[in-house]
């Protein structure tokens, strides 16, 4: 599976299994390609950075406190992906991590899903 279908595949399982939460669950939009010319893709990469996108943001964010923490921010990387974190991706989790957040790097859906539960177990919610 690639980055971006675990990312879908994870938003349909927590909002299925934390139907109450689901409006805390943020998520990036840095993964998403335009088909087309490359100045189409340029036009509207452009639109959406005007728009607040920003390089290196987390993919994943759970706004909810939990165990101390304010929220869960998460950059995820693909079982299979080779590549690993930017330089980018790292600076912002370290931002958020300074900030009271616990921001942490995830490598498969089954390890984003398990850290997800242990975070949701503890978190103030209104269930």
């Amino acid at each position: 599976m690639t980055e971006s279908q675990e990312q879908a595949k994870f938003v349909k399982w927590f909002r299925s299994k934390y139907p109450s939460e689901a409006m805390a669950l943020r998520v990036s939009m840095n993964g998403i390609t335009f088909g087309g010319s490359g100045k189409w893709g340029a036009i509207m990469w452009n639109k959406m950075k005007a728009q607040g996108l920003a390089v290196g943001e987390p993919d994943i964010m759970i706004c909810l406190p939990s165990r101390g923490f304010r929220n869960l921010v998460i950059e995820h990387k693909a079982l299979l992906q080779q590549h690993g974190i930017t330089e980018e991706q790292e600076e912002h989790l370290f931002w958020h991590a300074a900030r009271g957040n616990l921001a942490v790097l995830t490598k498969g859906i089954d390890n984003l899903k398990e850290l997800v539960e242990e975070y949701m177990s503890h978190a103030k919610t209104n269930t």
